[in-house]
């Protein structure tokens, strides 16, 4: 064997156990990122092309050519920022087609440049392939996924019978994963590259079980393996390209993917790259055979695609259009993955991205990187292939960036009509009597035949109602054609705090788009000043306020109070938005703490409005005056710090809380249980110096004893008080 670098065998095993450890094919699990290279690697930072000038153009292939530049710069931008030897990708959106797009090399010594159409290993990708294979078996009655492995395949040593089919799919059967588990089988595999392994021998390095079938959850390939050998078993076919281009490839005309070494391959397959001997520097994989390493991964992990044919291969799956509903139903049944936040199905799992769930899978062998991802809302495939191994940029870096342009176009689609802001005339609309209007400004560029509705909806989701609105100067729109959409809300009857949605269809085209909660209304309430307490103190004037909610049945929910005042004798307002909790109908309820006005001069009266939020959106506002008066001795400030007891106490459910910071302090005032479990803080926050009261209402609370201990600087004291029904 011959290598450029004359690299040895020896090196060439310490250098991929200790530098590129086999976490195969499932990629999140590999947290090898190290700095590799080439020296013949010269990437240029890519160039943003003016989008001015691609707008209203499409590629060669049909794609929109501005949404191309925007995923080519992404692509190439982490290629550049990571120094990888090259990427391929393909991005499919139902309403625009396939943008594919690569960039760097397949050989940088030929100067040979990575191209869309080369093929590339998707390693474990290949799992959902198998997995549709015997769910198609499933519906067909060939076998169920209940069935024992026993009842299909002989024994085999460290692997055990019981396992189901459906926990080897799921990887919950407890067996141990040749790959991955076995360093011996690495070592054997680069030993002898040109050694073709028979499933039976891949079963020869199999260590003792994980945990018994169904305990826990752990990634093996030695599960796929068995899966493979079940199909073969039942096709009678030693080939497993057979089945798979049968069942999958041939009928979806996915004409770039094949299973190497089973079957002719048409088309050029890419260099891989890998750093063998943990240099830093990238060593070509090409100069050795694949045979070893292809036929170990098997069905693990052994089919070479395109990134097109991989995104095609996602969308059709996920798209509902391989499976039948039962099928699919299955193969999204998941289990948790211990100390992750995704979950795995029937080979596939999903996946969060930027606040999205996502389906799909990733595959990693000795140098290639692959993973595709489905969104579901939009219809959205994507697929990224690296030829590389190791790096500190995996595949799913750059489909993260690609993913975030297509969240990006959908927001804000440069050819399409869409929504940019939405108003509604009031905000609060009292229930069976007033009506309101939603209004919504639409960016529409090329003047296209729309259709806009807004759905407004509680909070909860329990009920929703939609309503057209209308470009015609008559429905609240002011102009007729001006771009600005309207209609009439109302009566509504039912008390809730409502949110609204602006939907805009493009009805030459099959193109949709929502702007969430673009605006907010409430018929409850009003919530209103009730009263009020005030005193002076050192630093200005303290307020306490109370608020009352006027609604007949709704609750007021999570309630804020902002206060402010044109009056400039006060310099600011400290401890502003005091929370109120939920407020019952007809209820009174005090803030949580004390406004403080910060004044060197305080008046004698003073003028406030008040802004009152619900659920973080401002509904009401009302006003209050309030009188110090200057003849008013300033309170005296405590000498020392103090806890008072509640009053009254016992009590049911709501008590009041008193206590004194002869100077201003971070103050922490909570109940606990008996247990000793917080139950609720009442105050978290820098104080002033003075008296506080705080009321606690203990509604959710069981009748029993607890105690609340307030925390200031160095003191600390502890009270009890009890609750009573």
């Amino acid at each position: 064997m011959s290598f450029a670098k004359k690299i040895t065998l020896h090196s060439l095993v310490a250098g991929c156990l200790l530098f590129t450890p086999l976490f195969a094919q499932f990629e999140f699990q590999d947290d090898t990122l190290t700095i590799v290279t080439h020296p013949l690697l010269h990437h240029q930072p890519p160039l943003r092309v003016a989008e001015s000038a691609l707008a209203g153009r499409v590629d060669p292939s049909g794609f929109d050519a501005l949404l191309g530049a925007r995923f080519q710069f992404a692509l190439d931008s982490m290629r550049f920022a990571h120094g990888l030897m090259g990427a391929s990708a393909a991005v499919i959106l139902p309403e625009k087609g396939v943008w594919k797009g690569a960039g760097g090399f397949s050989n940088p010594a030929s100067n040979d440049s990575l191209r869309p159409e080369m093929l590339m290993e998707i390693d474990s990708n290949t799992k959902s392939f198998v997995a549709a294979i015997i769910l198609q078996m499933v519906d067909e009655g060939l076998l169920s996924l209940e069935d024992p492995i026993s009842d299909w395949l002989p024994p085999f040593a460290n692997v055990d019978s019981t396992m189901t089919i459906r926990q080897i799919l799921q990887h919950t059967g407890g067996v141990s994963d040749f790959l991955n588990d076995n360093p011996l089988s690495v070592v054997a595999i680069l030993s002898n590259p040109a050694y073709f392994w028979t499933p039976e021998y891949s079963l020869s390095y199999v260590l003792a079980p994980n945990f018994p079938p169904g305990a826990s959850w752990s990634y093996s390939n030695t599960g796929y393996t068995l899966a493979g050998m079940i199909i073969r078993e039942i096709t009678g076919s030693d080939s497993f390209a057979i089945p798979l281009n049968q069942r999958l490839l041939d009928p979806l005309g996915l004409d770039n993917m094949f299973m190497e070494l089973e079957e002719p391959v048409s088309g050029e397959i890419a260099h891989a790259w890998n750093d063998l001997n943990g240099d830093g520097i990238l060593d070509d994989l090409s100069t050795f055979p694949r045979t070893s390493w292809m036929s170990a991964a098997w069905t693990a992990g052994a089919i070479i695609s395109t990134a097109e044919d991989l995104a095609r291969w996602s969308y059709l799956l996920h798209g509902d259009q391989v499976l039948s509903p039962a099928a699919m139903a299955q193969m999204r049944a998941t289990v948790p993955i211990p100390g992750t936040s995704l979950t795995y199905g029937l080979g596939i799992y999903t996946y969060p991205v930027l606040g999205k769930t996502l389906w799909g899978h990733d595959g990693g062998g000795l140098g290639f990187n692959s993973q595709t991802l489905y969104y579901g809302e939009r219809g959205t495939a994507l697929a990224v292939i690296i030829n590389q191994r190791g790096g500190t940029a995996w595949a799913g870096d750059i489909l993260t960036e690609l993913f975030r342009e297509v969240l990006a176009y959908y927001q804000f689609p440069h050819d399409h009509p869409y929504a940019l802001s939405s108003e509604v005339s009031i905000p609060f609309l009292a229930p069976g009597t007033e009506t309101l209007t939603v209004t919504a400004r639409l960016l529409n560029p090329e003047n296209r035949n729309v259709q806009v509705d807004a759905v407004y909806a509680t909070s909860d989701g329990s009920i929703s109602d939609t309503l057209r609105l209308f470009d015609d100067g008559l429905h609240g729109d002011s102009l007729a054609n001006d771009g600005i959409f309207g209609g009439t809300v109302g009566p509504v009857n039912p008390e809730f705090n409502y949110s609204v949605d602006i939907h805009t269809s493009d009805l030459d085209s099959a193109f949709s788009h929502v702007l969430e909660d673009a605006a907010h209304f409430t018929t409850v309430g009003p919530v209103v000043y009730a009263e009020h307490e005030v005193s002076l103190v050192a630093t200005g004037i303290s307020l306490i306020l109370r608020l009352r909610n006027e609604s007949s049945s709704g609750i007021a929910k999570d309630i804020k109070a902002r206060i402010a005042t044109s009056d400039t004798s006060i310099q600011n307002i400290l401890n502003n938005d005091r929370p109120f909790g939920n407020i019952a109908p007809g209820q009174v309820r005090q803030g949580v703490g004390n406004y403080l006005l910060r004044s060197e001069n305080p008046p004698s009266s003073l003028h406030l409005t008040l802004e009152i939020f619900s659920e973080g959106h401002s509904f009401w506002r009302d006003t209050l005056d309030i009188v110090v008066g200057l003849e008013a001795p300033v309170a005296e400030l405590p000498r020392k710090f103090e806890l008072s007891q509640n009053y009254p106490n016992p009590f049911n459910p709501v008590t009041t809380i008193e206590f004194f910071l002869p100077e201003n302090a971070y103050t922490s005032l909570r109940i606990y249980n008996l247990l000793g479990e917080v139950v609720e803080e009442l105050v978290g926050d820098d104080l002033p110096a003075g008296r506080h009261r705080y009321q606690w209402n203990a509604d959710r609370q069981a009748s029993g004893v607890y105690y609340y201990r307030l925390t200031a600087k160095k003191f600390s004291a502890v009270k009890k008080l009890v609750l009573l029904r």
